[in-house]
């Protein structure tokens, strides 16, 4: 792959700011930026990793240097993790009901 460099206008869902999402390539490896607050701190935010998801020249770079699998760990990670969260709930709330009423 060539050297590329792609920008993507991303509404912010909850303030309806708009960001930039920059992403730029060499071939063998894949940098992204935003603008917005966490990605000032460098901070892997919503807006890139939806562009991941909603932009297949991108996720296509990601495969070519060899970070779409760690993409995808992160993503079944956190699928298992929101997982996890709501079994837990629903066990506090099992113990809350035997043991406080």
């Amino acid at each position: 792959m060539e050297k590329f460099q792609q920008t993507f206008d991303v509404v912010s869902e909850s303030t309806g700011e708009i960001y930039n999402v920059t992403f730029t390539g060499d071939g063998k490896t894949v940098k992204a930026h935003c603008t917005c607050p966490a990605g000032q701190k460098l901070t892997l935010c919503k807006h890139v990793l939806n562009c991941i998801d909603e932009h297949t020249d991108i996720a296509c770079a990601l495969v070519e240097c060899g970070l779409m699998k760690i993409y995808e760990d992160h993503y079944f990670l956190l699928r298992e993790a929101e997982k996890i969260k709501r079994e837990a709930k629903n066990v506090k709330k099992k113990f809350e009901r035997l043991l406080i009423r």
